[in-house]
């Protein structure tokens, strides 16, 4: 579960899968939920719970997927063939 602290009364805002939770909860994280952005305060492992604190910016962490890796992966290839090819001209 996701809790928002921003108030005096604390509000669940979300569930996350278990499994999943690592990539997108962690202390420091940016949290968007609904349009919003929260930062990660605090996690507590045995009961399954983030608790976060609404915030502002522009910007939200995204978690790094094995797709996203393997995207990074093939851009990365391709800028050093275009490198490696202006080179030879």
């Amino acid at each position: 579960m996701v809790v928002d602290t921003t108030k005096k009364k604390e509000e669940v805002i979300a569930e996350v899968d278990f499994t999943g939770a690592h990539t997108t909860l962690y202390e420091g994280a940016v949290y968007l939920c609904e349009s919003e952005l929260f930062t990660v305060e605090k996690l507590d492992y045995p009961n399954r719970r983030a608790y976060v604190k609404k915030t502002e910016g522009d910007y939200y962490t995204m978690p790094l997927t094995i797709p996203m890796s393997r995207s990074w992966k093939v851009l990365r290839e391709i800028r050093e063939r275009g490198s490696s090819s202006s080179m030879a001209k």
